[in-house]
């Protein structure tokens, strides 16, 4: 097998090998499990915006792609919202819904938090990626050593999905 000619280090080449993925930088090819990608994001009548986030991060919801990382940053905007993390919590329907859990900043109503960010998000995204429940905690998310969201820790305290859960508030 040949490697793609080299290329400059800030142009970025992907290649599949069945169900591999080789990143090439230079002339250096990668194996990575999660790497990395860049999407555009852009809307009528906006500037187009580069959304930086790992390719696994991704919820598929009916169909419809919802990259994390897109929806965490609408959520870093509220001035209430210190940290967040959003993460697909499975679904017997949907496949995945859209889950947030979001770190408050103290003297934040935890109660009032949720149908806020819902109403915030509204206004800034597809209804689709407007994440459907909340997780709303006090203290930092977890992080590994370097410093690393575990995403698939909070997955692992997600409620359970067969679970009967109130219906997400659509009004406002």
């Amino acid at each position: 097998m040949s490697w793609p000619d080299p290329v400059p280090i800030h142009m970025r080449r992907e290649r599949h090998f069945g169900d591999r993925l080789v990143n090439c930088f230079a002339d250096r090819p990668l194996h990575l499990d999660a790497i990395f990608r860049e999407a555009v994001a852009a809307s009528p009548g906006a500037d187009a915006q580069v959304l930086r986030g790992r390719l696994k991060d991704m919820i598929n919801r009916a169909g419809y792609k919802v990259y994390s990382v897109e929806v965490e940053n609408v959520l870093m905007a509220h001035p209430d919202v210190v940290e967040a993390a959003v993460v697909g919590q499975p679904d017997p329907v949907l496949g995945e819904r859209v889950h947030a859990v979001v770190a408050s900043r103290p003297g934040a109503s935890a109660a009032a938090l949720p149908g806020l960010l819902r109403a915030f998000c509204a206004e800034r995204l597809s209804d689709y990626k407007v994440p459907e429940t909340f997780t709303i905690v006090s203290g930092p998310l977890p992080r590994n050593a370097n410093g690393k969201l575990l995403k698939a820790e909070l997955r692992a305290r997600l409620p359970d999905p067969a679970e009967p859960r109130a219906a997400p508030d659509r009004s406002g």
